[in-house]
């Protein structure tokens, strides 16, 4: 794995996290300013948002540090398993959360409009996605070690897979960061419009009334 990309690590889990934290401050604000829609977003849970979007992301430690070791050619038999086992605990999580941020991508859609939407659904079901990165660890998990003549050339597919299932998770913290950055442009232009419009009605009455 490249040093660049072991050192911008840190700072991409970081940036990614803060970034979700803000993104789920504006489905909240989006869900109260809903008005006369807000009924429609009664299946909102804010609990259930939060959990989804923390799901989203790829933490420090956990899958990583394998990752790490693998790409490092630093590995052994057991590490492959523990990936098994976490992709085997978490499953049902993921899959729930998938639904979850499904129905927040309606909400982008309804309230901010397509290219809101459609960057979430790129980070939920696009070849660098959540689940695209999932997939590929089950891809490194199923190849097993060997002590036959093969097991440098086997330990070296290994590698290869791991580091770009590293890039791919750094791939998509930059997708989530640009998704908040996305949402806060929206969020403002919209408000500047619903501004100026309250602006223009008060100064149209304003001049009937005079």
């Amino acid at each position: 794995m490249p040093p660049n990309a072991q050192e911008s690590a840190p700072w991409s889990f970081h940036d990614a996290a803060k970034a979700l934290r803000e993104i789920l401050k504006i489905f909240d604000d989006l869900v109260k300013r809903g008005g006369k829609a807000v009924d429609a977003y009664r299946w909102y849970q804010r609990k259930k948002a939060a959990r989804a979007l923390d799901v989203l992301r790829f933490k420090e430690g956990g899958f990583i540090d394998v990752l790490r070791r693998i790409a490092a050619g630093q590995f052994k038999q057991s590490d492959l398993d523990q990936i098994n086992a976490i992709l085997k605990r978490t499953g049902p999580e993921v899959k729930e959360s998938i639904y979850q941020l499904e129905r927040l991508t309606d909400l982008l859609r309804e309230q901010l409009g397509m290219g809101a939407a459609m960057a979430l659904e790129d980070i939920i079901s696009s070849g660098r996605s959540k689940d695209a990165v999932r997939m590929g660890l089950m891809e490194l998990a199923d190849i097993r070690l060997t002590t036959s003549s093969k097991h440098a050339e086997i330990a070296s597919k290994h590698s290869e897979i791991a580091h770009n299932i590293l890039m791919s998770v750094l791939e998509l913290n930059d997708r989530i960061i640009s998704l908040h950055e996305l949402l806060l442009t929206e969020t403002k232009k919209r408000a500047a419009i619903a501004k100026r419009k309250t602006v223009a009605k008060k100064a149209t009455k304003q001049r009937t009334l005079t």
